[in-house]
C-alpha cells in the first residue's frame, strides 16, 4: 500500500510538472481562453489578428528590427506603446505573450477550417488518383485513398467548438502514467507467481485438488481486478490534477474533433463518450500487458529471467513502434502492437488503416478483433503453462546448467541476491530505465533560430581571440550597420512617397532576411567585449550545452533529476537493514563470524556500487541530449571564458567545471545512501525509513521545485544542483562540499558499529 501511495504521488507530481513546464503555460492559456469565452465568434478572432499583429510590431521594436507597411503615426503610437509597457497580460515577456497568441490563434483557425479541412482530404484524394502509381484499382493505395475520403466524408457538418482542450490531453496524454502502472503490474505479477516460486510453495499447491487451473485462474481473476483498482486510482488522479491545472475540461457535449490533436479522428463521439471510451481501452490495454507479463514470469525459474524477459519482449515492441512507419508495409506491426494499444490515445487522433493483403482494414476494427482474441489465448496459454510447464523437472532447467549462486558461501554473494531480489533493486532499476528511455527520447532542445546562429558564430570563432577573428567580428558588424541604414532609408523613401507598399514590403523583407542573426551577433559582440576587457587569456566557447546541461538556461535547473535520483535512492536501500529484522534473520546472520561488521560493510559497499548505475541512469538524458542537440564543446578551454564561470581560476578549464559539478553530485549521493542505510539499520523498518528519507532529502528539493528555496543553505539541495555549489564563494562551497562528505563518513563508522554491536536485540518493529 505503501509503495502504491507512493506511486499516486509521483505520478500526480510528474505530471503536474511535466505540464507547468510546457509552453505556452498552462496559466497563461487558461487566461486567454477566459477573456475569448465572453466573446462571439468574429470579436475573438479579431482579438486573436489584432493581438498578434500589435505583439510583432512590438517584438520589432525590441529587438531592433525594421517596422514595415506602417505609417509614421502608427510607428509612433506603438514606439510610445512600447516605452510605456503595460502591453504584457498574460506573460512577462513579450516572446512568450507572442508564443501565446500564435498558439491559440492556430486552434482558432483549426476548429472553424474543420470543413476545408475535410474538403482538402476529398481533394487530395481526387488529386493523388489521377497519378499512375495510385491509379490502379485492385492496389491497396488507390482502395485506401478511396476509403479515407469516403469515411471522412461522413463527418461534414458537424460543428466544432472553439474550447479549452488542455485538460483532456494532460489527463489522457501522459505516457509517464502507463510506464509506472505496468512496472506495479508486473510486481502484482512477480507477488502472484514467481516470489512463490522462490519460496517453494508451488510444489505445495500443486498438489491439491484445486492447486492448478483453478488456482491460476483464480489468480488471473486477482490480478484483474487489480489493474482495475489501479486504472481507477492512478486516472482518478490524473483527471483531478488535470482538472486542476486547466480549470475542467470545458463541454463534454461538444464533438470530439473540437479537441486540439483529435482533427483527423474519424469517431462521431462526444468527449464524455470518448473519455468513457478510453478508459475501458486503457483497461484492457492494462489486462493485456498484464497477461503478457504473468506468463513471462510462469514461464521464468527466478525474478531474474522474468526481468529479462521483460525488457527483451516491451523493449522489443517499444522498438517497432519507434522505427516502423505506421504509413508502409509494415504499419501493421507498429499498431497492432502492444505499446501502441497502452497509449490508446494516438489510436483515436487520426483515422488510419492498415494493409491486410492489400485491403485496407481501420486499425480500431483490427484491434476490436485482435485484442479480444490476443485476451483469451493468454489466458489460456497462463493456464496451461501454470498447470503443465511449471511441473517439468528442475534438471530441465537452463539454471542447473548455470553456475548456481544459491550453492556459494561467500557473504558478498547472499547479500547480492538479498539487496538484487528481496529489496527489489532489480526492478527499481527496471522503472528507472524505463522512466529515463521515455525522458531521453523526449528531451526539448527548445533551440531558437537566434540560438542557431550564435552557435555557428561561436563554432567559427572558437579559440583563443585572434587578429582574424577581430577583422571578421569587424566585417559583420559594418555589414549589419549598412543593412540597417539601407532600412532606415528604404522607409524614409516610403514615408515621402516614392515607393509604393508592394515594393516597400518586397525590398524590406530582402533586408530582413540578410539581417537574420543579428540579435545572435549581439551577444557574440558582448562575449568578445567581456574577453577583452578581462585580463586573462580566455577563449570564445559556445556554452549552450553548458548552460542546457547546468541548468543555467531557466529551462532545466536540475532539480527533476535530483528528485529521481533521491527517490532511487530511497527505494533501494531503504529495506537493506531493515529487512534482517523483519525476518528475524538479524539473530542468525550476527552469531556468525562474518555476521556482524563484515556483513554490514558488505552491504554498504555494495550499496556504493549500485550508486554508479544509479546515478548514470538519472544524469545520462540530460547529458546524451545536450551533447546531441547543443554540443559539450572545448573541454580543455578555459573555465572563466564562459561568464558565469568568471570566478573561477586561470588554471581552471571546462572539464574540471564538469568534474567538479558531477563530483558534488556524486558526494550527495553517496551522503543520501549512506543515511538511508543508517535510517534503516536505526529504525528496523522500511515504512518508518522511507518516510523519514523523503522528509529529509525528497522534501526540501520538492519546496525548491515549488518555489520556496528556504532549505537549500542546509541540505543537499546546493550539491543536487552542483551550479549552484560552483557559483559560490570558495568558503561556502568547502563548507557545503566537506560537511556533508564528513557528515557521510561518520555515519557510516556509526552503522558499522551499531551493527557489530553485542548484546541483546531490541524488539521487531
Amino acid at each position: 500500500m505503501l509503495t502504491l501511495a507512493a506511486m499516486l504521488i509521483l505520478n500526480g507530481f510528474l505530471l503536474w510538472r511535466n505540464e507547468i513546464t510546457a509552453e505556452p503555460s498552462p496559466n497563461a492559456v487558461c487566461a486567454l481562453y477566459s477573456d475569448l469565452s465572453k466573446l462571439s465568434d468574429s470579436e475573438q478572432e479579431r482579438m486573436l489578428q489584432q493581438g498578434k499583429q500589435k505583439l510583432q510590431v512590438l517584438q520589432n521594436i525590441e529587438y531592433g528590427a525594421p517596422l514595415t507597411g506602417l505609417t509614421k503615426e502608427q510607428e509612433a503610437q506603438y514606439r510610445a506603446l512600447y516605452k510605456k509597457g503595460g502591453y504584457l497580460k498574460y506573460t512577462n515577456d513579450i516572446f512568450h505573450e507572442l508564443r501565446l497568441y500564435n498558439y491559440v490563434l492556430k486552434e482558432y483557425n483549426r476548429v472553424h477550417d474543420y470543413d476545408n479541412y475535410l474538403k482538402s482530404i476529398d481533394d487530395k484524394a481526387k488529386q493523388m488518383r489521377k497519378v499512375s502509381i495510385f491509379s490502379k484499382p485492385d492496389t491497396f493505395d488507390y482502395r485506401n485513398i478511396q476509403k479515407t475520403a469516403a469515411e471522412m466524408s461522413s463527418l461534414r457538418g458537424r460543428k466544432l467548438t472553439f474550447s479549452l482542450s488542455g485538460g483532456v490531453n494532460m489527463a489522457t496524454g501522459f505516457a509517464g502514467t502507463d510506464i509506472i502502472a505496468v512496472l506495479l503490474l508486473f510486481a502484482i505479477c512477480l507477488r502472484l507467481v514467481t516470489f512463490e516460486k522462490e519460496k517453494g510453495l508451488c510444489t505445495l499447491t500443486r498438489t491439491t485438488p484445486r492447486g492448478r487451473a483453478r488456482l491460476m485462474g483464480a489468480k488471473i481473476g486477482a490480478f484483474a481486478a487489480s489493474a482495475f483498482v489501479l486504472l481507477l486510482l492512478f486516472y482518478a488522479v490524473n483527471f483531478a490534477v488535470a482538472g486542476g491545472v486547466y480549470g475542467g475540461f470545458g463541454d463534454l457535449s461538444r464533438t470530439l474533433q473540437s479537441v486540439q490533436g483529435y482533427n483527423g479522428s474519424g469517431l462521431m463521439l462526444t468527449v464524455g463518450q470518448y473519455l468513457i471510451l478510453y478508459l475501458v481501452s486503457k483497461y484492457v490495454a492494462y489486462l493485456l500487458a498484464g497477461l503478457v507479463l504473468l506468463l513471462l514470469c510462469i514461464l521464468a525459474r527466478s525474478p531474474i529471467t522474468a526481468y529479462a524477459l521483460a525488457v527483451a519482449v516491451f523493449g522489443g515492441e517499444y522498438a517497432l513502434y519507434a522505427i516502423i512507419s505506421q504509413y508502409g508495409t509494415l504499419g501493421v506491426f507498429k499498431c497492432i502492437n502492444l505499446i501502441c494499444f497502452l497509449f490508446v490515445s494516438p489510436l483515436y487522433k487520426e483515422y488510419l488503416n492498415l494493409d491486410l493483403f492489400g485491403f485496407p482494414v481501420n486499425v480500431l476494427v483490427a484491434l476490436s478483433i485482435a485484442v479480444p482474441v490476443l485476451v483469451i489465448v493468454l489466458i489460456v496459454l497462463c493456464v496451461y503453462t501454470y498447470s503443465v510447464i511449471s511441473a517439468m523437472p528442475r534438471a530441465h532447467s537452463l539454471r542447473l546448467q548455470l553456475p548456481r549462486p544459491g550453492a556459494s558461501v561467500h557473504v558478498s554473494n547472499h547479500e547480492w541476491h538479498k539487496l538484487l531480489i528481496p529489496n527489489r533493486v532489480l526492478l527499481l532499476l527496471v522503472a528507472l530505465i524505463a522512466v529515463q528511455c521515455y525522458a531521453l527520447f523526449h528531451y526539448s532542445s527548445s533551440l531558437s533560430e537566434d540560438d542557431v546562429y550564435y552557435r555557428g558564430y561561436m563554432l567559427k570563432l572558437a579559440g583563443p581571440v585572434t587578429q582574424q577573428k577581430v577583422d571578421f567580428l569587424k566585417e559583420e558588424q559594418t555589414r549589419f550597420d549598412k543593412l540597417d541604414a539601407a532600412q532606415a532609408a528604404l522607409s524614409q523613401k516610403f514615408n515621402e512617397g516614392e515607393l509604393t507598399l508592394a515594393e516597400f514590403t518586397r525590398m524590406s523583407q530582402s533586408l530582413a532576411v540578410q539581417s537574420k542573426g543579428k540579435m545572435a551577433f549581439k551577444q557574440v559582440m558582448e562575449r568578445y567585449n567581456y574577453i577583452k576587457t578581462s585580463k586573462r587569456p580566455l577563449s570564445f566557447v559556445y556554452d549552450g550545452g553548458y548552460k542546457r546541461l547546468m541548468g543555467l538556461d531557466g529551462i532545466d535547473d536540475g532539480l527533476m533529476d535530483a528528485l529521481i535520483l533521491v527517490i532511487a535512492i530511497i527505494g533501494c536501500f531503504a529495506g537493506v537493514f531493515a529487512i534482517e529484522y523483519k525476518n528475524g534473520a538479524v539473530q542468525l546472520i550476527r552469531a556468525y563470524p562474518k555476521g556482524r561488521g563484515v556483513t554490514a560493510r558488505i552491504k554498504m559497499l555494495q550499496c556504493l556500487v549500485m550508486l554508479i548505475p544509479i546515478i548514470v541512469l538519472c544524469y545520462a538524458p540530460d547529458l546524451i541530449g545536450a551533447c546531441r542537440y547543443y554540443g559539450i564543446v572545448q573541454l580543455s578551454a578555459p573555465a572563466a571564458s564562459i561568464p558565469e564561470f568568471s570566478a573561477m581560476p586561470e588554471w581552471m578549464t571546462l572539464f574540471g567545471v564538469l568534474c567538479m559539478f558531477y563530483g558534488a553530485r556524486l558526494i550527495a549521493a553517496v551522503c543520501c545512501a549512506l543515511i538511508v542505510l543508517a535510517l534503516s539499520l536505526y529504525t528496523r523498518s522500511s515504512l518508518a525509513t522511507l518516510i523519514s528519507s523523503f522528509i529529509l532529502f525528497a522534501g526540501p528539493v520538492l519546496l525548491s521545485m515549488l518555489g520556496f528555496p528556504l532549505l537549500d543553505t542546509f541540505t543537499l539541495n546546493a550539491l543536487l544542483r552542483g551550479f549552484r555549489l560552483l557559483s559560490q564563494s570558495g568558503a561556502v562551497s568547502a563548507v557545503q562540499t566537506v560537511v556533508p562528505a564528513v557528515l557521510a563518513a561518520a555515519v557510516a563508522v556509526l552503522t558499522i558499529m551499531r551493527f557489530s554491536k553485542t548484546g541483546p536485540l531490541l524488539k521487531k518493529s
